[in-house]
């Protein structure tokens, strides 16, 4: 069995799987197509991660309330500037502005949603973020089962309300590859969601380092120099004035949002 193009997603993921520890030529396996044959420790990995028993590639994020009152939003803006309410619908362009600057209105923007049956370690690493969130239990006394003998990975129904402000310093943390995989899917499956109801609010979720302009890490997971290079070559110009060019958070989160709905889609 041979390898056809493997996309990008998959691509990182075999490696942080630690597939590379089985002689397999790294610079192969991250680049379009791997042309040997592949061992059947590599396919039953694979298998196992694409596959129905790797549940979390395929969990989809519900929605269950978007409180996105634009006029409101836009109106307690207007009183920070002595200014009177209108009934005039902001502009798309207004929204943006504004959830860029990270000013406090947009804490009015309210999400609520729901992952169904995810494991209870993954759980636990959203449950870290400052906002609510609601798991269903696992008490003796509730289940009629003995919560000691249960494992990490015991599924659970995970709730959350979040605003603007919350998602985008969460999942700063959350779509960085240094996060785990399955936690990371979750977080990239969101924001695909979102993208086709709150678009502006989607793609201000970017990974830490895109943010920053540049990785704060203690051991980088290498993402930042792709994006650089890959910049690179899209905007043809060389090192020095892409450095410049991404100083432009406009440019940065541009380039960074079209990658990732293409792998998506993809």
């Amino acid at each position: 069995m041979k390898y056809n193009t493997i996309r990008e997603r998959r691509r990182r993921e075999l490696a942080e799987l630690e597939i590379a520890h089985m002689e397999v030529d790294y610079e192969k396996l991250c680049g379009e197509v791997i042309v040997r044959q592949a061992t059947q420790k590599e396919i039953d990995i694979i298998n196992n991660m694409i596959g129905d028993k790797k549940r979390w590639y395929y969990i989809k994020t519900i929605f269950n309330k978007i409180d996105n009152d634009w006029v409101n939003i836009k109106n307690k803006c207007r009183t920070t500037v002595n200014k009177g309410y209108t009934d005039n619908i902001p502009s798309n362009d207004f929204k943006k502005k504004l959830l860029i600057s990270e000013h406090s209105p947009i804490r009015l923007l309210q999400i609520d949603w729901s992952w169904k049956e995810i494991k209870s370690w993954i759980a636990t690493h959203w449950c870290r973020h400052k906002w609510e969130c609601f798991i269903s239990t696992q008490r003796s006394d509730r289940t009629g089962v003995n919560r000691d003998e249960l494992p990490q990975g015991q599924l659970v129904n995970f709730d959350a309300t979040a605003n603007a402000q919350n998602l985008i310093d969460t999942w700063r943390k959350r779509l960085c590859y240094c996060a785990s995989i399955e936690t990371r899917g979750l977080a990239e499956d969101f924001k695909y969601e979102l993208g086709k109801v709150e678009p502006e609010l989607a793609d201000m979720l970017v990974p830490n380092c895109v943010y920053r302009c540049g990785c704060p890490e203690f051991n980088s997971c290498g993402f930042w120099d792709k994006y650089l290079r890959e910049l690179e070559e899209y905007l043809h110009y060389d090192t020095a004035v892409v450095f410049y060019k991404i100083q432009d958070i406009n440019q940065r989160y541009r380039f960074y949002n079209d990658n990732f709905y293409k792998m998506s889609r993809d």
